[in-house]
């Protein structure tokens, strides 16, 4: 896997944060938004405190993500999508 823009698209208001790597072919559609800070919580006296995800996400070959999708950051190393997966627009 490696960063190749040239043959990959994002289409507009899609947001790719630091950390995301795609593969090539790659179409991520208007107001995706990919390697965002995830939502986990746990509970430390009484209280929620949010866990930060330090991790990344890593997109396969000839990917296709929806509008309007979201795929969080991992806590420690990657989300992965994985070659060829197809996701469908949020609804």
């Amino acid at each position: 896997m490696h960063h190749s823009a040239a043959t990959s698209s994002c289409n507009p208001n899609a947001v790719l944060y630091p950390g995301v790597v795609l593969g090539d072919r790659v179409e991520v559609h208007a107001g995706t938004v990919l390697g965002g800070d995830g939502f986990k919580y746990h509970t430390a006296d009484g209280r929620h405190v949010k866990v930060p995800h330090t991790g990344r996400v890593e997109v396969g070959d000839d990917v296709e993500i929806g509008a309007n999708c979201t795929v969080d950051r991992a806590v420690f190393e990657a989300t992965t999508i994985g070659e060829g997966t197809k996701i469908d627009n949020s609804s």
